[in-house]
């Protein structure tokens, strides 16, 4: 288990526009003691930590980081059902819990890939495959526009292209496909 009481200092003070010094100074310690905190080389006295949360204004959970590890917890079961409901062509069970995720992850491109990925190869007739293939397209567009991670983007960007292709249009599949990186991407 990895406490984040580092990353998370940083991050707070940082909010709140505080040097070292002035949270030192606040919490009645050295400015080195916080500097060293900030790197990971130690942790504040277990009496200092619920001074901290109520400095930040935060649960002592979110300071040390414990949300972030039952977050990832819960993000990795979800992953795990995905895979198992898909195995045995469980399509509209996975559109609906990646759905419900998405509610408590609105930014986890993982999850929003899945989603898209879901409703390109889901539908019962063209209608429904047509409706699917659009918001698949649109929420690759939305990773497309806010998502750093490169694999997440060349996987959106596959999907957007091969939901041209989907719905014949393939001028644009074309099009897309001149975009992806590599020769292997477009195939």
């Amino acid at each position: 288990m990895n406490i984040n009481i580092a990353d998370n200092l940083k991050r707070l003070r940082k909010q709140r526009e505080i040097t070292q010094e002035d949270l030192a100074n606040f919490i009645g310690v050295s400015f080195q003691a916080v500097s060293k905190w900030e790197r990971g080389e130690g942790y504040p006295d277990i009496t200092i930590l619920p001074v901290l949360a109520n400095f930040f204004d935060v649960t002592l959970d979110e300071h040390v980081g414990m949300d972030e590890i039952k977050n990832s917890k819960r993000l990795e079961g979800v992953f795990i059902k995905l895979k198992e409901n898909a195995s045995v062509g469980k399509t509209e069970e996975n559109i609906r819990l990646v759905r419900e995720e998405i509610k408590h992850f609105p930014n986890n491109y993982k999850l929003l890939l899945e989603l898209a990925h879901f409703l390109t190869y889901n539908g019962v007739d063209d209608n429904t495959k047509k409706k699917n293939n659009i918001e698949s397209m649109q929420i690759c567009r939305r990773i497309l526009e806010f998502c750093t991670d490169s694999n997440i983007r060349v996987t959106a960007q596959k999907y957007i292209c091969y939901n041209y292709f989907l719905n014949e249009d393939n001028e644009n599949a074309a099009k897309e496909a001149q975009n992806l990186p590599t020769f292997w991407d477009s195939k």
